[in-house]
């Protein structure tokens, strides 16, 4: 019992003396930004509509455009001109993801947004891609043509009072 209690105290006294000993490594915030700046342009779909990728996938997306461009847009990389990014046509792709093309208010996906182009839809995407959607607006004044590429808000309304519950939930 002894030799137990020693060795406990031992390794108590050692992990105190080594915590405070350690110093812990400063974590280079440029370094951080540039690590993440790097790993959004590999999910950049620079060949194809321009939105962002998931890891391991090809097709552009609405989830990762909509973080991607939340962490852009607050990292001030919108700010750039030009812009690191075609933001053009990543406005484009987002209005793509809507489904109103051949479709009429009583289709149930009338107004959605969907998860890639003709793809999956729901009320989180549709909440992401008009998300992703007014932050690129924000940059009408500043890039050509942005302003012509329109989205149709009003189908958006249709869709999500389509969503509502009546226990107050989409």
């Amino acid at each position: 019992m002894k030799k137990a209690r020693i060795a406990g105290i031992t390794m108590a006294i050692a992990l105190v003396v080594m915590a405070t000993a350690v110093q812990p490594a400063a974590a280079n915030p440029g370094t951080r930004l540039e690590s993440l700046y790097g790993f959004l342009v590999e999910r950049y779909d620079d060949d194809g509509e321009r939105g962002f990728t998931r890891i391991g996938q090809t097709i552009s997306r609405n989830e990762p455009t909509y973080s991607a461009t939340i962490a852009l847009n607050a990292l001030g990389y919108f700010d750039a001109r030009p812009p690191p990014f075609d933001l053009l046509k990543m406005k484009n792709f987002t209005q793509k993801l809507q489904w109103i093309r051949s479709l009429d208010e009583t289709d149930d996906q009338y107004g959605s947004m969907a998860d890639f182009i003709a793809g999956s839809y729901d009320i989180h995407s549709t909440f992401m891609g008009i998300q992703t959607w007014f932050l690129l607006s924000q940059q009408d004044e500043d890039i050509p043509g942005m302003e012509d590429v329109t989205m149709n808000l009003t189908a958006t309304l249709v869709y999500v009072n389509k969503t509502y519950n009546e226990d107050g939930g989409f």
